[in-house]
């Protein structure tokens, strides 16, 4: 074997063995990112089974708290068509260099309305709240990890510091006990508020001051009425809306579903009367999507059902 003839095998085998262990480093990483991809997909899995029990029912909230032992973060997509639907993702944090634009395959959630927070965390408060426009509609789901602090105000909201309070240490009451991680939540007007309620009640229509009213914060206003206050408080204004438009979609289906059933009721000669406010319901739910008149119907036909011997919904 000549020299020249020596080194170009060396070479060879030099360039050929680098090959093979970086189509080895490559195929480890590829594992590793699939293995991962995999125990996230499984975690969101393990998540919307979590959240399952969290419907309140016929109890006016729920709770819950997930932990773990590395941060998470979640994800979602929402979809306003008709009953629509949302994705839910979410990643466990393994390291500081993590790719948070990777998360876990979506699991598509149709029967739940969740709000949450983008920001990793090792603990979240889960907490539902009931949604009503007469009868009941459905439940929200909040998610949430960070530390809120109410000034002020919340005092004029009966059962507003009893849902709050589900979220532990993370709900702060009282201006002099904020830190200086607190999310500020201020009544009416403040200074140096991150998200401010204001109320546009007039008191001979509102029960409460703040049954009705709008939130701002990060510069834009979300409007809200009744219990749809608390993901105003708590969510992106995107999936706000999104979630919105799919509640009233599913409030206008119960509206022509309870009038079909006082029409058999009436057949019955046990009639309820409730049949034309029922349909002007369900019009505004399906068309205009005006949540101001759309409870202020539901707030008249939860009265003339009260009044009624025949009831549709309530015992």
């Amino acid at each position: 074997m000549k020299k020249g003839d020596f080194n170009f095998v060396w070479l060879f085998a030099i360039l050929a063995g680098s090959a093979i262990l970086v189509l080895m480093i490559y195929a480890a990483v590829r594992t590793g990112t699939t293995i991962k991809f995999y125990q996230d997909t499984e975690l969101t899995k393990q998540v919307s089974v979590f959240l399952d029990p969290m419907q309140a029912g016929f109890v006016s909230s729920s709770k819950g708290v997930l932990s773990s032992k590395r941060e998470i973060v979640f994800d979602s997509f929402c979809d306003s068509s008709n009953f629509g639907y949302q994705k839910l993702s979410a990643k466990q944090i393994r390291g500081l260099n993590e790719d948070f634009n990777i998360l876990g395959e979506e699991i598509t959630i149709k029967d739940k309305y969740i709000y949450f927070s983008k920001e990793p965390s090792k603990k979240f408060y889960f907490f539902s709240i009931p949604i009503n426009f007469g009868f009941k509609v459905t439940d929200v789901l909040i998610i949430d990890s960070r530390e809120f602090c109410f000034l002020e105000g919340y005092e004029d909201l009966p059962s507003f510091k009893t849902h709050i309070s589900v979220l532990g240490d993370k709900a702060i009451f009282g201006e002099d006990n904020c830190t200086k991680n607190s999310i500020k939540v201020c009544f009416n007007y403040g200074t140096k508020c991150d998200i401010t309620i204001i109320s546009d009640c007039i008191e001979s229509w509102c029960d409460d001051k703040y049954e009705k009213g709008f939130v701002i914060k990060e510069g834009e206003r979300i409007d809200y009425v009744g219990n749809f206050l608390y993901p105003a408080i708590f969510s992106d204004k995107e999936i706000y809306e999104c979630n919105l438009k799919r509640i009233l979609y599913k409030a206008g289906v119960l509206s022509l579903i309870y009038k079909e059933k006082s029409e058999r009721m009436s057949s019955r000669n046990c009639p309820t009367n409730l049949e034309d406010t029922l349909i002007e319901l369900r019009n505004v739910c399906f068309n205009s999507k005006n949540i101001d008149e759309i409870y202020s119907i539901s707030k008249l036909l939860k009265e003339l059902e009260e009044r009624t011997q025949c009831k549709l919904w309530s015992e």
